[in-house]
């Protein structure tokens, strides 16, 4: 089956684990500062939040969530509980769905460590990346790592910093303040000439699952192929790591932003898979020993 970008996949591949399973960044980080976020179950872990009497629980995962464990764990409360899969269609017993309308939609890049990592980009796309390795990199520009408050003020002031402000950036923040700061890597576009930062990008790395994350991006000049010139720095720091995936997370789909759209088409221009997450599904659930 296709979409607007590809071809949706309707097996994941081997080794293959969701960002929402990563054990570097639990998933209770994404949840809003105003409540708090908690973690619960067990393979697969889920987020929750709420306050008395009622909690939310979030899933993301082909595995179902233990209802047993996570009722333990949920001092007595009434619990909302949500579960994303992410290619599994059946619904198991107890499970209901509210729409048949896709969660969402994600894509992802399948590194082959036999291949150059470009030989399944658009042909535009590597005409591009030809030209900013021949001409920009090490010439006009150069890629740096960059400390989060610059990468912050350029975000800030580009086009989708300024439609966006901080909805990634607060997400960013908390990951930099756990144990495992150190796989979040900040990388800019510096101008040689007005030593500005004219794109960057931000990526999540997962050393345990051999992945990689592309949290949020900009550009403000748009005259040099800068943006293509991350998207290559992201790619040959994967292969070069042994990474077998690279996650470009969502991507548009009816009903979403429409500002997405323009985005999303550049993505799917890197070779990617698809998956079209089916419907989320419910359940009510009374903690203690009874049930809903």
């Amino acid at each position: 089956m296709n979409n607007a970008y590809g071809t949706i996949i309707s097996e994941l591949p081997k080794n293959f684990t969701h960002p929402n399973q990563w054990p570097e960044y639990p998933p209770h980080i994404g949840i809003p500062s105003s409540v708090k976020g908690e973690l619960v179950g067990l393979r697969p872990v889920g987020a929750r939040w709420g306050v008395w009497p009622v909690y939310f629980e979030k899933y993301i995962s082909d595995d179902e969530p233990d209802m047993e464990l996570s009722r333990a764990q949920s001092e007595g409360r009434f619990r909302v509980v949500m579960w994303n899969r992410i290619s599994r269609t059946d619904i198991p017993p107890s499970w209901t769905s509210f729409s048949h309308t896709p969660f969402r939609t994600e894509g992802f890049a399948h590194l082959d460590q036999s291949k150059p990592y470009y030989e399944t980009w658009s042909e535009s796309t590597r005409r591009y990346r030809r030209h900013w390795l021949h001409n920009n990199l090490g010439r006009t520009h150069h890629i740096e790592a960059i400390a989060f408050e610059e990468y912050v003020g350029a975000y800030l002031a580009s086009s989708v910093g300024k439609k966006l402000k901080n909805l990634f950036l607060t997400g960013v923040a908390r990951r930099l303040e756990t144990k495992n700061k150190e796989c979040i890597e900040i990388v800019g576009v510096r101008d040689v000439h007005t030593n500005a930062i004219i794109a960057g990008i931000i990526m999540a790395h997962s050393p345990s699952s051999k992945a990689s994350f592309y949290v949020c991006g900009f550009i403000c000049d748009t005259t040099v192929p800068a943006m293509v010139g991350l998207m290559e720095y992201w790619f040959s720091r994967a292969q070069d790591k042994g990474f077998l995936f690279l996650h470009f997370g969502e991507f548009w789909q009816p009903g979403k932003p429409k500002d997405w759209k323009g985005f999303s088409l550049f993505k799917s221009k890197f070779g990617l898979h698809y998956i079209s997450f089916p419907s989320t599904l419910y359940r009510l659930d009374r903690g203690g020993t009874s049930r809903i």
